[in-house]
This record gives structure tokens, C-alpha cells and sequence, in this order.
């Protein structure tokens, strides 16, 4: 991770699995009071299991490794749900998990392939995929 500034530039290193060209970060989403979640995997490897999710409670200066989703892979796309208190959805090509603690632990939430995600503020989102798929999912 880099962080710029208007007078500096500071690199962070999140503990994520990094060790081949297809691997690394992919998605990084921003919560409330300096909670960040950032995921990915390695995406040569479609059906592992792997250290994906890493999370900061500082804004991004310390990182900490976060729970596995509920789905073998990498991350494509995490989001926090608005004023959902922590609650964060991820998403990738085997499924959807959801999250009640910035990431700590997972939830499953859907087995179909997703690319993509968003939530509007009154917390009703969109998980995007291939073929045109769209679900709409709603957290109250």
C-alpha cells in the first residue's frame, strides 16, 4: 500500500498473499472511524482457500489478516453496506459472502459468479456478474 500525500508518500505492506503475478490486492473498500478492508487473492488459483481479506482499524497505516469468505478464490469486489455498523459483502467468481465485523468473519450469501458490487445509502445493493446478472440484495 502506498499513502500520498500533498507533501509525502508513505508505503504499507498488508499481509495478503502476494507470491505470484496473478495475486495480490484486487478491491479495497473505506468504513466509518478509519476501518479499511482490502481483498484479492491469487487469481491463477480459482478453487483455493487462501489469506485474501486484510483489514486496518487505523485508516490503512497497520494491517491485520482478516477471515476467509465463505468462497474458494480471490476477492473481486468488497463493499460496506451504509450505515450497516461493520457489515461488509464480498464477491468473486465462486460467490458471496457477507460480513457482520469488518471482515473478521464471513457469512455465505449466494454461490453464483460475481464480478462486482455496490450499495446505495439507504443500504439496498447491487452484485454484478457475467452473463448481465444483477442481484439485489437489501441489509436492514
Amino acid at each position: 500500500m502506498i499513502r500520498f500525500g500533498p507533501d509525502r508518500v508513505e508505503a504499507f505492506d498488508p499481509p495478503i498473499v502476494r507470491s505470484a503475478s496473478t495475486a495480490g490486492i484486487a478491491t479495497l473498500a473505506f468504513g466509518q472511524d478509519g476501518m479499511v478492508i482490502a481483498a484479492g487473492g491469487d487469481l491463477g488459483k480459482p478453487r483455493e482457500l487462501t489469506d485474501n481479506v486484510v483489514v486496518s482499524a487505523d485508516g490503512g497505516r497497520t494491517w491485520k489478516l482478516g477471515g476467509r469468505p465463505t468462497f474458494p478464490g480471490g476477492v473481486y469486489g468488497v463493499a460496506y453496506v451504509p450505515a450497516g455498523a461493520g457489515t461488509v459483502v464480498a464477491v468473486g467468481p465462486n460467490g458471496a459472502a457477507w460480513s457482520l465485523d469488518h471482515g473478521r468473519t464471513w457469512r455465505s450469501l449466494d454461490g453464483a459468479d460475481y464480478w462486482g458490487l455496490g450499495f446505495a445509502p439507504n443500504g439496498t445493493g447491487w452484485l454484478v456478474g457475467p452473463g448481465g446478472r444483477v442481484a439485489r440484495v437489501t441489509f436492514y
